[in-house]
């Protein structure tokens, strides 16, 4: 049985309930799903769409385990301390998981994983390797120039495939933190820069499919290249629960998960509001309001949301 872990506080827990209702949704067997979180509280009451669905063995929320040391570039940034949550993993790891599966709560499932995520596991088991990532071309000088890695290749953390046993016994936790000290402001992408400090182009490289991203600040999408992903990865500042990100094709997959679990036409939330309003008056004024669905309730949505 395949284990699944979500790192996330209270500003993701609608995005996370969307992602593993489109993972449980896709797939023909029982899967484990962890969750670590800043405040458990706040996701007890778990919909009964999710915690009955027939595809889930158990789901189990810890409360997050941080060592108190800065966590950097976490100021007007898209993401929270919570994206840290993950350097601290073999705290949380249970004896009967061989492997587990990290996945980003800006993760919508398409088609099902397990066939390909078993295949990519038993590939990891049997190499030397501790994670499987795909690697991000784009940030290779990134990687080269401002972490000072030997290797080009660089890997987006947003779905990693992990070997619990290796990560436990090299104490892979306790060599980010020392990463995470040894970069300190040089920390441009949050963990993804310390875990890619630490294994330096040592992983063994996923599918795309299994980690298709999508970024909504491009415009370049197209619906006909999904036939053979598996899941989209929201990565970047847009996601689709934002004003801007709402209004773009590739938003459907996540908001018409969200209309099934929670009875709304639109999640909107963001950050800035007045850039929530610049880019609701772009979509007015460009007529790009007449593409959207619902759009009577996605305006009425984001004009109550400036009033909050």
């Amino acid at each position: 049985m395949l284990s699944f872990i979500y790192c996330l506080d209270e500003n993701y827990n609608k995005q996370s309930l969307c992602s593993i209702y489109s993972l449980l949704e896709n797939i023909n067997e029982e899967i484990k799903i962890y969750l670590i979180h800043k405040n458990p509280e706040s996701i007890k009451m778990l919909p009964k769409i999710i915690t009955e669905h027939t595809n889930l063995s158990s789901i189990k929320v810890f409360e997050k385990i941080l060592k108190d040391v800065h966590y950097p570039k976490l100021n007007d940034a898209h993401v929270s301390e919570a994206t840290y949550y993950r350097l601290n993993l073999q705290n949380y790891f249970f004896e009967e998981d061989d492997m587990l599966i990290y996945l980003d709560s800006d993760v919508i499932f398409i088609n099902n994983p397990l066939t390909a995520l078993k295949e990519q596991a038993n590939f990891l088991k049997n190499s030397n390797y501790v994670i499987s990532a795909k690697s991000e071309e784009t940030l290779s000088e990134h990687g080269k120039d401002v972490l000072g890695l030997t290797s080009k290749n660089y890997f987006n953390a947003g779905v990693m495939i992990i070997n619990v046993n290796k990560w436990k016994n090299l104490k892979v936790s306790d060599r980010l933190y020392e990463s995470l000290e040894k970069l300190g402001e040089k920390i441009i992408f949050w963990d993804q820069d310390v875990l890619n400090h630490y294994f330096d182009g040592q992983y063994l490289e996923l599918d795309q499919k299994l980690n298709y991203q999508v970024r909504m600040e491009d415009n370049n999408f197209l619906k006909s290249s999904l036939k053979s992903e598996i899941l989209l990865h929201y990565s970047g500042k847009f996601k689709p629960w934002t004003v801007k990100g709402a209004s773009k094709e590739e938003a459907k997959y996540f908001q018409d998960i969200y209309r099934v679990i929670f009875e709304e036409k639109y999640l909107i939330s963001y950050n800035y509001k007045v850039n929530a309003l610049k880019d609701f008056l772009v979509i007015i004024f460009t007529l790009r309001i007449f593409k959207m669905q619902f759009k009577t309730s996605f305006i009425s949505i984001v004009v109550k949301s400036f009033f909050k």
